[in-house]
Order: structure tokens, then C-alpha cells, then sequence
């Protein structure tokens, strides 16, 4: 492969990568921005929330179908670009990924079709339970993801032999040195991504017609979701820093 097409290659392998981790943080927000609207309409009993809820969960459904499509050509790409790197961490990577892939179908799938279909035939606390076990499930997947991706920044629980990572605690390889920070990142990420997207539909739904109630009760959220998230961010990043420096001066260093 000649240099101009593996910087191609590489160059569509981190757009797409970019793309599905997109639709994947607003697909995680959204889980529980949803779950949020469910028990708040449950808790007040008033029908703005479940009105948010219906238009919401449209967004939603185009979100997840979006970035389990990206997901695709990522996974492929991940290991034709870079076979030498999953020929040695793949006795870790390997699992991992798994476990992401089966709590996806499992979890996501499974209760995904009862959320945005069943509301109908069941009463509106199992619905609420199963639009927290989509979220939980969507957590989860990401979160063995996180583990992968925190744990090549910061190889831990494993034995290098002969070229090869092999593992030996995964406890100490899932909760690695970098997984809480990379874990709160992502999980700000999500609530910014989700956030400013409510926050630019609602404001663009004024142009169309009076806003209602329910549009104004998700402005507000979003928009403490948003502050929170900044403020909050500053707090991460200088723990990630702190991490660094402890783990990878070399990389603090070339950073700075």
C-alpha cells in the first residue's frame, strides 16, 4: 500500500470514527434524557413532559440506527488498517469488543423495540423501566469500549510475552488507571452533545410556530445539562492531567 492511500485510509477511518462517535454520545444523552422526561411525567403527571418524550424519542431511534451503522465500517477498518496492533493486544481486545457487541444486541435491542413501540400495551411504569434498561444497556457498551480505548493509553492487568499481550487480571485491565477520566469524558461529551442539540432544535422550533410548554421545559434542561457539563469538564480535564502525569509523563510532555 503506498503512502497516499494508506493516509486515505487512514484519513476515512477517523471520519467515520468521528461519525459514529457523534450519533453515539447524542444516542447515550438521549437514553437518559428520555428516562429523565419518563419519570418526571410519572412524578408530576403533567403531559408536557410526556409530549417531550414522543418528539424526543424520535430523535432517538434515528440516533441509535446511525451509529450502530457506523459502528460497521469502523470495527472493519480498525483491524485491516492495523492488523500488526490487534495481533498483539487481541487476546484483550478480543473480549472486550465482544462483550460491547453482545451487550448492544442483548440489552439495546432487546428492550428497544418494546420502548419505541410498546408504550401502548404496557402502563407507563414498566415502559419507564424499560426505557432505563435501553439507557443502562447503552452505558454498558459504551463503556466496554472506554475500557478497550482507556486501557491502551494505560496497559494494565496484562503480561507482554513474546510480542503479545496476554491477559491476567481483567478486573485491573477494565478499571485501568485512565478508565474513570476517559469514562467522565465521555460521559460530558454525551450530555454537551445532547444538550446543545435540544437546545438548537427548540430554539429553531420558535421560528415555526409559539413555543409550547413542553418545548420551554426542554430548553431548560438542556440548558442546565449544558452548564453543568462545562463546569464540570474543567474538573475532568485537570484530573486527566493529573493521570498523565503520574502514568505517561513522556506523552504530559509532548503535550504541553
Amino acid at each position: 500500500m503506498s503512502n497516499t492511500a494508506l493516509w486515505l485510509s487512514v484519513c476515512q477511518f477517523f471520519i467515520s470514527y468521528g461519525f459514529m462517535a457523534l450519533f453515539i454520545a447524542l444516542e447515550l444523552g438521549l437514553a437518559w434524557a428520555l428516562f429523565y422526561f419518563k419519570v418526571r411525567g410519572l412524578w408530576t403527571d403533567d403531559p408536557a413532559w410526556t409530549q417531550a418524550y414522543r418528539f424526543w424519542v424520535r430523535v432517538f431511534a434515528l440516533a441509535f440506527f446511525l451509529g450502530l451503522a457506523g459502528c460497521m465500517p469502523v470495527l472493519i477498518q480498525f483491524g485491516s488498517l492495523w492488523p500488526a496492533l490487534m495481533a498483539k493486544i487481541g487476546d484483550v481486545a478480543g473480549p472486550l469488543l465482544a462483550a460491547a457487541i453482545l451487550t448492544t444486541f442483548i440489552f439495546k435491542s432487546c428492550f428497544l423495540g418494546a420502548m419505541l413501540f410498546g408504550q401502548r400495551y404496557v402502563s407507563d411504569r414498566i415502559h419507564t423501566l424499560i426505557v432505563f434498561m435501553v439507557a443502562a444497556g447503552s452505558s454498558m457498551s459504551l463503556f466496554w469500549v472506554l475500557a478497550l480505548q482507556s486501557w491502551m493509553q494505560t496497559p494494565a492487568g496484562a503480561s507482554f510475552i513474546q510480542g503479545q499481550y496476554y491477559a491476567a487480571s481483567w478486573p485491573r485491565i477494565v478499571f485501568n488507571p485512565s478508565m474513570p477520566w476517559y469514562g467522565a469524558q465521555a460521559l460530558l461529551l454525551a450530555g454537551l452533545t445532547t444538550a446543545f442539540v435540544m437546545l438548537g432544535v427548540t430554539a429553531g422550533q420558535t421560528f415555526r410556530h409559539p413555543i409550547v410548554e413542553s418545548e420551554r421545559m426542554v430548553f431548560k434542561t438542556a440548558l442546565i445539562v449544558a452548564c453543568v457539563c462545562l463546569v464540570l469538564q474543567g474538573y475532568v480535564g485537570a484530573g486527566s492531567q493529573a493521570m498523565l502525569a503520574r502514568h505517561q509523563p513522556a506523552r504530559l510532555a509532548a503535550v504541553d
